[in-house]
């Protein structure tokens, strides 16, 4: 493999702390650029490439409405809207670590995407392939609520070589582009090989940060202020500010910039971006008032500088916090604008991170914004963070990140596996301090939108539970204490250490690992019981379970949590499946399991 496309392969085994070999590896490396690309959310390339019996794929990544899709209840939760315009991607991917592009090669992956695309596959298909068409089937089944009214599908064949449009090759990839357009199943198939060049840019433009120089026709400062040292409020030609800011060497819409923004672009059907269209397009009067027709833009960057006597304003690793409506609009119609439309653009200079909250949730609170979306805006979030910073100054500990907002800790060397964003911490929080296991690895929007209230249970613990949270936020309540959710995510990050490293047959029990976790405390405490979040205890009840693992104790204790795991698998007659595992059934009878267990 090439020395600088091998060692971004080995960056990325460092940064998710994955042991596996390199062909295994360079499979991870090519789902993880290949979706980073098309996904901005934090996620673990293990979660999205085949495991055993791939039949001849090796990656089937499912996004939908901009969420990455991991399984069946994912997808019905996607589709569980009012929303009729959902845009849908797959991506079918095929990895091979040698440096050439064979056709016996593509020919094979011909065969695998055929026999997936079927629905009804005769290749021997492992569990994940297995589910993945079940989402498929369920796609298909939704197509009222699809863009398009088909799912878009892209399909790329990876070496580690150098394509060079062989006649064969190139005739066995147009075969599988025709094969696909033919199922009349997408409104757009785009299949397209990549070599080491291609994957080594794609994992550049996803690593390394941002920068743009923007020409300003005229600008005002702002004195300046606590946290903000410089801004100022300017006009510049808006298709120059989109080919600096907004848009891509492919001509394609910069999603890494809008990672701050509080909501995605709502599409062109949107109403007020129907307005803002209809501006744009007015030629002779409206164009030229775009400026004061439209809000603007607001560009925040830790970073900037501006040279007054050529009106040139730089900026570094920035994010359009407000305006992303306005952006995508004007780039859909980036060729008919002309340097008459002008647009007004706020640029703030902060490293604050807590300017740039305040910022958003003051000129988005008079949209209609779904509540989740302000979590991270929330002062317990805030103070969680603040914890995390915290503990990570004790040597005794690893360092662990909350990444209170969008890809925050991006160009940082910082392995991924200690990151954990709003979704992956509320996972390991209700999981651990809700006793909730079988609601954590449900649709994570439905879970951050919900109350605890809904759930049948029979333990008399979880009715406690229950009960104590009716009127209560499922995550960042005010009355929490911040060390219940860092104890929550380190007992979650170890069992992955665990798992990643495949110790104690750890991998075996990944599907439990939020009941693991929630099984953890109880281990370490020696018996079941709830703690109050809010309560005097709850500090030294977190205090034993962070330092269960300043030794090789945890493994003993996660190894305990194995046991009950299996006693009540082999009383289920050997098997649980997915479906039982999200019933609140199982749950209880690991608690009642566990409760005897510890005597």
């Amino acid at each position: 493999m090439h020395a600088i496309l091998k060692q971004y392969v080995q960056d990325l085994s460092t940064q998710f702390e994955i042991e596996a070999e390199e062909s295994k590896l360079f499979e991870y490396f090519c789902n993880y650029v290949i979706t980073s690309k098309k996904y901005l959310g934090r996620f673990n390339p293990i979660d999205i490439t085949t495991q055993e019996d791939d039949a001849s794929l090796d990656g089937v990544i499912f996004i939908v409405d901009g969420e990455l899709i991991y399984n069946i209840d994912d997808a019905e939760a996607a589709f569980d809207t009012h929303k009729t315009s959902l845009p849908v991607e797959i991506i079918l991917t095929q990895a091979k670590s040698g440096e050439n592009f064979f056709k016996s090669d593509i020919s094979n992956f011909k065969v695998g995407i055929e026999d997936f695309l079927s629905l009804d596959p005769k290749l021997p298909n492992g569990i994940y392939n297995t589910q993945a068409i079940e989402i498929l089937k369920l796609i298909f089944k939704n197509v009222k609520k699809i863009h398009n009214k088909k799912p878009s599908l892209t399909i790329n064949f990876c070496t580690s070589g150098t394509y060079n449009t062989e006649r064969e090759v190139k005739a066995t990839l147009d075969i599988i582009e025709r094969f696909c357009i033919e199922t009349d199943y997408f409104s757009k198939v785009e299949v397209k090989p990549l070599g080491r060049k291609e994957l080594m840019d794609l994992w550049i433009s996803i690593t390394e940060k941002n920068e743009a120089e923007l020409q300003l026709i005229d600008y005002i400062g702002i004195e300046s202020m606590p946290d903000i040292p410089q801004s100022y409020i300017a006009t510049v030609k808006a298709k120059h500010f989109i080919e600096k800011i907004a848009m891509d060497e492919d001509g394609k819409i910069k999603e890494s910039v809008f990672e701050e923004n509080i909501r995605a672009y709502l599409g062109g059907e949107n109403k007020v971006n129907k307005k803002i269209s209809e501006t744009i397009t007015d030629s002779k009067i409206k164009s030229k008032q775009f400026p004061v027709l439209n809000n603007g833009v607001t560009i925040i960057s830790p970073e900037l500088s501006i040279q007054p006597n050529t009106k040139v304003i730089t900026l570094t690793n920035y994010q359009i916090i407000n305006g992303c409506q306005t952006t995508n609009t004007l780039h859909h119609h980036y060729n008919e604008i002309n340097d008459d439309v002008r647009l007004i653009v706020k640029f703030i200079e902060s490293q604050d991170t807590d300017v740039a909250s305040r910022i958003i949730e003051a000129t988005n609170s008079q949209s209609a914004i779904e509540g989740e979306a302000f979590l991270a805006l929330k002062e317990k979030a805030r103070m969680v963070q603040k914890f995390f910073d915290l503990k990570r100054k004790d040597d005794k500990l690893e360092s662990l990140y909350f990444e209170r907002r969008e890809n925050e800790y991006r160009g940082h060397e910082i392995q991924s596996t200690r990151i954990y964003d709003i979704k992956e911490l509320a996972r390991c929080f209700i999981s651990v301090f809700k006793a909730n296991p079988h609601n954590a690895a449900r649709y994570v929007k439905k879970i951050l939108n919900q109350k605890p209230t809904d759930q049948k249970v029979s333990d008399q613990q979880a009715a406690e539970q229950q009960a104590s949270d009716k009127n209560e936020d499922v995550i960042f309540s005010p009355l929490d204490n911040e060390c219940a959710y860092f104890a929550s995510v380190y007992i979650c990050y170890k069992y992955n250490t665990m798992i990643n490293g495949r110790r104690e047959n750890a991998q075996k029990y990944n599907k439990y690992r939020w009941h693991i976790a929630m099984l953890y405390p109880w281990v370490v405490h020696g018996k079941v019981e709830k703690i109050e979040l809010n309560s005097k205890k709850i500090n030294i009840y977190c205090d034993k379970i962070i330092k269960s693992f300043e030794n090789d104790a945890y493994i003993s204790n996660f190894s305990k949590c194995h046991e009950i795991i299996d006693a009540v698998v082999k009383e289920s007659n050997g098997d649980v499946t997915d479906d039982q595992l999200k019933r609140s059934r199982f749950t209880s009878a690991l608690i009642e399991k566990t409760r005897k267990s510890l005597g």
